[in-house]
């Protein structure tokens, strides 16, 4: 037993002995992990910051002889990790995987002694960060040499986006540079250093964890075509016509792409259209108008220079459809009037015209208007009129009319009377002419009469129309037409209305035969030709009535059928026969 004491005893002396050959013994290191704190929560593949504190009771001790030793499970995180003179030691590691994981810490001081610290961390998955360029687009060329700004948008669940770092890569070479966003997200970055072509630029975002995401855009870095020269044809140009640029001299490109061109027009200084179409149609310039013409060539990435030209519109002169007359068929009687169709200017200045009328093909050269007087036409000239439109600046083609020729003056309408004016049913009635017709081409005129009874035509075609046609009430109408063989006149109307006026005169009755018991007695005498005759009787017995018509020759002839027999003396002795005291409109 002695023995193993001594051993003990030996073992303690050779590892603590001091200057003064005592030999002094010391507590082991403490060790505490003071990041992260214990159950803290960490992502799978996050690379996290540890860091220990170590205490010693040695006052003499150099923490440069202390190590440390990182562990989880049966991985090593950091061996040999020195430990500071401020007592601290570090390290930096990414737990991979999921769930809880514990991280042991162990501190070895010179003399061997060993001092641990354990934690559990929650190790949580992990979501890869994404980015996504907002400029420039797809496909988008830009020149040689020129600054191509990249903007891009970043976003990590368990990282702040200014913890993110952005990396490129063009057609799988570096670019040479790694950057973090802002903290909103929003990264930008600028480059020209890329050669001629298309190139495919594949950015990277990384977060702490390692973890990645990436987005890609193609751009094209394409020289420009350059400027073409160009005119615009016709020009000098009126107004209405088409105008169309003309590529004097085409673009050229640095790579030899087929180029096709745009065509920008400005009307007074605003963009009037822009295609590929080279021309402004027909009919939509007007005089004064200033045009110019922006032609740029494409080469399917982009627009060259801008070639120019311009031109300033001249007056278009106007013009006309047709030349037409009114009246269509003049005679001696009308002024011809010379009437244009169709009028058009592309300046919208107002309708003037020049007249020039020749007459039997002799030019008239003091008639310039509208009108050729008609008093100074006679029947089968020959008459034709040329109008020019003109507008303040110039006259437009002349267009003549046809020949028109000259007919036959109609007489003028003669005047009409009917006599007499108040006729009665036995009045003849004449018509004349009271206002004789005239003619311009002096030929003689011959009157031609027709007679209408209530408004319809009879066949009488003489001037006078014979009473037996006439009755009270009638309306007559006389018509009357001037004719001189060529042309007539249009009808002379008069017009009277036959009225029974006057009462007839009395009829006179012969001495009747005396008759003696007879019941009839013969009655004679003369009267107004048509008029209705009452007779009146009177006997010892009876007062009686009878009626009867007076003939056309003014005479009667009239029986009595109602005397009584057994008075028939008396009747003889008092018989009176007398006319109606009232007048009676004849009949017919």
């Amino acid at each position: 037993m002695a023995r193993r004491g001594l051993l003990v005893g030996l073992a303690f002396f050779a590892a603590c002995k001091g200057d003064d050959g005592v030999k002094v013994l010391h507590n082991p290191p403490t060790v505490t992990i003071t990041a992260p704190a214990d159950q803290s929560n960490v992502y799978d593949g996050q690379t996290v910051d540890y860091q220990a504190l170590v205490a010693t009771d040695d006052a003499t001790a150099d923490m440069a002889d202390y190590s440390a030793r990182w562990v989880t499970g049966t991985t090593t995180m950091c061996d040999g990790a020195p430990v500071n003179v401020d007592g601290t030691s570090d390290c930096s590691y990414a737990l991979t995987g999921t769930g809880d994981q514990s991280v042991t810490v162990t501190v070895t001081a010179p003399d061997r002694e060993t001092g641990t610290a354990t934690i559990t961390l929650h190790v949580l998955e992990n979501s890869p960060p994404t980015i996504e360029i907002t400029n420039p687009v797809d496909d988008e060329a830009f020149e040689p040499g020129e600054l191509v700004v990249f903007d891009a948008t970043v976003n990590d669940v368990e990282d702040n986006e200014d913890q993110l770092i952005v990396s490129a890569s063009a057609d799988g070479q570096d670019l040479g540079f790694s950057s973090s966003p802002s903290s909103d997200g929003s990264w930008s970055e600028g480059l020209s250093t890329l050669g001629d072509g298309a190139h495919l630029v594949v950015f990277k975002v990384t977060d702490t964890s390692g973890r990645t995401g990436q987005d890609t855009v193609t751009v094209n870095i394409n020289g420009r075509p350059g400027a073409p020269t160009v005119h615009i044809d016709p020009d000098p140009s009126e107004s209405g016509l088409e105008l169309t640029a003309i590529i004097d001299t085409p673009a050229t490109d640095p790579e030899g792409d087929n180029l096709t061109y745009n065509y920008e027009w400005l009307r007074d200084g605003t963009s009037y259209q822009s295609s590929t179409n080279p021309s402004v149609a027909q009919g939509v310039t007007v005089r004064d108008d200033y045009w110019e013409v922006r032609v740029k060539a494409f080469d399917g990435f982009g627009y060259g220079p801008e070639a120019s030209a311009s031109i300033t519109i001249d007056n278009s002169p106007p013009s006309i459809n047709s030349v037409t007359y009114n009246p269509t068929s003049a005679s001696t009687d009308d002024d011809v009037i010379a009437v244009p169709q169709g009028w058009f200017d592309q300046d919208g200045d107002a309708p003037q015209y020049l007249y020039s009328w020749t007459k039997n093909n002799v030019l008239d050269l003091a008639e310039t208007t509208d009108t050729y007087p008609n008093g100074k036409t006679t029947r089968g000239d020959q008459l034709q009129v040329t109008v020019t439109p003109y507008d303040p600046f110039a006259a437009g083609e002349a267009v003549t009319a046809p020949t028109i020729t000259i007919g036959d003056a109609a007489p003028t309408t003669p005047g009409v009377s009917v006599t007499p004016l108040a006729p009665q049913p036995e009045d003849d009635l004449t018509c004349s002419v009271s206002v004789p017709s005239t003619d311009l081409d002096g030929d003689p005129i011959t009157y031609y009469y027709s007679w209408l009874k209530n408004g319809v035509a009879t066949a009488i075609t003489t001037y006078q129309v014979d009473d037996q046609y006439t009755s009270d009430g009638d309306l007559w109408e006389c018509d009357v037409i001037a004719s001189d063989g060529m042309s007539s006149s249009a009808a002379g109307i008069a017009q009277v209305d036959v009225e029974d006026t006057i009462a007839p005169a009395a009829p006179s009755l012969e001495n009747p035969t005396q008759y003696r018991n007879e019941t009839t007695a013969d009655l004679g005498g003369d009267c107004e030709a048509g008029c209705s005759l009452l007779f009146t009787c009177q006997d010892a017995s009876n007062t009686f009535t009878e009626t009867d018509t007076c003939a056309g020759d003014g005479t009667f002839d009239h029986t009595l059928a109602s005397l009584t027999p057994a008075t028939s003396r008396a009747a003889r002795r008092r018989a009176r026969i007398r006319p109606a005291t009232r007048a009676v409109r004849r009949t017919r």
